[in-house]
């Protein structure tokens, strides 16, 4: 029989799959949660171009966010631009404000003037208020304004949470599940008193999936709700999606009472219509399950043929309960 461990790690390997392996970072370790476009938050991946000269014009037509353009917008005083085109592509703002973010970083750690990166975090902080303002999420522009005013030692532990990070994900690319779980703890106690949101969403997600290879269910599904809670946050729609479907499995793994079956509706409800067929099978796989292990059998029949899901969802069954400790 199929070890519920290699059934439930198999969903998670699939949804990250169906998610988009373009959307991983460069030179990210294979297996990384894929976050929306990569950049200094995620640990591998350089900073985006400031200006659109950098890039080929057929390269500029497809992204929906031209620095160049916006910071053309910003200077002229047209922010209800800056607030639509935000507005558009919520899931590119945190990259697009982090790249100014990143830079001015840089620049202090090259030895620049404190003034040439104050440029760059300025520019940073300004966009995150307008994010904020599209949006209406305080979550940006404390973001950004906790990253600018780090000074010397809290930007080193910075940089330590994003080798954590990266010791975690390759870790869990290893299949060392329990070494990666320890790495991603280590890099969230680093960037959770830093105001770094986008590093705790990554550690919290990174804790979620290394949790849910372990089958330590009750883990995985405690950190699974905080991080799909800071994903959506962030508009990091494809980390949120994962992570809600950790919840839902380690859930029902868990034999709680609702069986996962709220998390696995939700992440149903988040399907678009431009997501793969792909992706909308695997989510109705998990929301059948639940139904079915919630005995609602007309709605699983309509979820199913909805995805095109031809067979009955197979049952993992879910995990005993351990039994009380015996007293002294």
């Amino acid at each position: 029989m199929i070890s519920t461990r290699l059934v439930a790690a198999s969903i998670v390997l699939a949804l990250h799959s169906l998610l988009g392996a373009d959307a991983t970072a460069p030179g990210a370790p294979a297996g990384t949660i894929p976050p929306s476009p990569p950049t200094s938050a995620s640990p591998n991946a350089p900073p985006a171009p400031a200006d659109s000269s950098e890039t080929p014009a057929a390269a500029i037509q497809e992204r929906p966010l031209v620095a160049g353009r916006l910071e053309r917008w910003l200077a002229d005083g047209d922010k209800d631009l800056i607030v639509q085109s935000f507005r558009r592509h919520p899931n590119e703002v945190l990259p697009f404000v982090d790249q100014y973010l990143e830079r001015g970083l840089k620049l202090l750690e090259g030895n620049a003037s404190d003034e040439t990166a104050m440029n760059e975090f300025r520019k940073g902080v300004k966009f995150a208020q307008l994010a904020t303002d599209a949006l209406r999420d305080p979550i940006f522009v404390e973001y950004a304004g906790s990253f600018a005013s780090w000074n010397e030692t809290e930007r080193t532990r910075f940089r330590e949470g994003q080798k954590a990070a990266r010791q975690g994900a390759l870790a869990l690319k290893k299949g060392d599940a329990a070494t990666a779980l320890e790495r991603y703890a280590a890099s969230q106690s680093l960037a959770e008193p830093l105001g770094d949101s986008w590093g705790l969403q990554m550690a919290l997600a990174g804790q979620a999936r290394s949790a849910h290879a372990m089958s330590d269910w009750a883990r995985a599904a405690a950190v699974a709700a905080k991080a799909m809670e800071i994903s959506g946050r962030l508009q990091l729609r494809n980390d949120e999606i994962e992570t809600i479907v950790i919840c839902a499995e380690s859930r029902h793994q868990l034999a709680e009472p609702d069986a996962g079956l709220g998390y696995a509706r939700l992440a149903w409800s988040k399907l678009r219509t431009d997501d793969s067929e792909q992706l909308r099978r695997r989510i109705a796989e998990v929301l059948v399950a639940a139904l079915e292990a919630k005995n609602f059998p007309q709605e699983a029949a309509k979820i199913r043929s909805d995805a095109c899901l031809t067979e009955p969802s197979p049952k993992s069954p879910p995990a005993e309960k351990p039994a009380p400790a015996k007293a002294p």
